[in-house]
């Protein structure tokens, strides 16, 4: 749905790709659009309504859901999956900011508690794999970094959305040129790099980094034949090269399954409200290697810590975070002396308290 701003004019924005953002996204028309939507049809129905905008304003994102405007449910939020790329340019790395992707996290949910509601995304067909995201050492902490994401993000307020795949440690493809990937948009872009002179192999190197081909193979069911996809027939792209150590029989046979862990994680959200209606709480903001957030209702709270490196850190609990539980640990055990608890490469603990 667009609500175009007239009259209709070229985008002269100084940045690298022109999209013609200024011209559509929240125009002058969009709320008026989305009430009348929601008045004949949404509210018809016993339906959960979540919308996708391209980085909304805050301001227009709070309005999208506030639920006496009656429009959306929810919209999602990206600006986490920024972090580790530079101004939203997916293709273009940079050093992964944590603080960044608290800020993309946390905001959101800040924003609509108490007036509506909000969504916790950490893959999409949009997107790479997560585990190879994030400055993530996937190749020695696959399990122990998916199932920390998974940890961190849905212990949030809002509702899961768990891409196809995401559910046990799905990694990037190891592309070998750009003929094996078939999105338009990572060949429109190979293009615009070369030719502006760019060699193809530094070209390709970039795409390879954020591009959506990775989130979009046939998914690996078990080491057969094109990862048991079907029984033999070229799908319409290239299996990923690891089907046959990284698919979802392994992973369900495995001491160590993502998948379960998932299953314990979803009953969290369903045994304990303040893991659905709880307000959060961030602490330690400026903290490089910790995220730490507690959820708090009717008196019954979480705390939600997680290392995001692949260093031991100890980390200092919050005066208030005391006589505790512990209720989900992708590792074994929690070091913890007094206050401190040590946290291993890329563990995730919930404490109940």
């Amino acid at each position: 749905m667009f609500s175009k701003v007239y009259p209709i004019r070229d985008d002269d924005s100084r940045d690298s790709f022109q999209k013609g953002a200024p011209y559509y996204v929240d125009g002058p028309r969009m709320h008026e659009f989305l009430k009348e939507l929601n008045e004949k049809s949404f509210s018809l129905y016993d339906i959960f309504t979540v919308g996708e905008s391209f980085h909304p304003s805050e301001e227009d994102a709070r309005e999208y859901v506030r639920e006496s405007n009656g429009e959306l449910d929810a919209i999602f939020s990206f600006g986490h999956l920024d972090s580790d790329n530079i101004g939203g340019k997916k293709f273009f790395p940079k050093p992964f900011d944590l603080r960044q992707f608290k800020k993309g996290f946390f905001e959101p949910q800040r924003a609509a508690f108490g007036e509506g509601w909000n969504t916790l995304v950490l893959e999409n067909h949009d997107n790479p794999r997560s585990v190879n995201r994030f400055s993530i050492d996937v190749s020695k902490y696959r399990y122990e970094a998916a199932t920390m994401l998974a940890t961190v993000m849905y212990m949030g307020y809002g509702t899961p959305f768990i891409y196809m795949g995401q559910e046990v440690g799905l990694t990037n493809c190891d592309f070998h040129d750009i003929d094996e990937m078939k999105d338009p948009v990572s060949h429109f872009v190979y293009e615009l790099m070369t030719g502006m002179g760019m060699p193809k192999w530094l070209a390709f190197r970039f795409i390879k980094y954020g591009a959506r081909d990775h989130s979009r193979v046939p998914i690996a069911w078990d080491d057969s034949v094109n990862g048991g996809f079907n029984k033999g027939h070229a799908p319409w792209q290239c299996v990923n090269p690891l089907y046959s150590k990284i698919n979802v029989k392994k992973d369900l046979e495995s001491p160590k399954s993502v998948y379960r862990f998932y299953q314990k994680l979803l009953r969290i959200r369903k045994k304990h409200e303040e893991a659905v209606w709880g307000k959060t709480q961030e602490y330690n903001h400026e903290n490089r290697r910790i995220i730490a957030y507690s959820r708090t209702y009717q008196g019954k709270r979480l705390f939600i810590c997680a290392n995001f490196s692949k260093r031991t850190t100890i980390y200092k609990l919050p005066d208030d975070v005391k006589k505790y539980k512990v209720i989900l640990n992708n590792y074994d055990v929690l070091g913890r002396k007094g206050q401190k608890v040590r946290l291993r490469p890329y563990q995730a603990v919930v404490l109940r308290y």
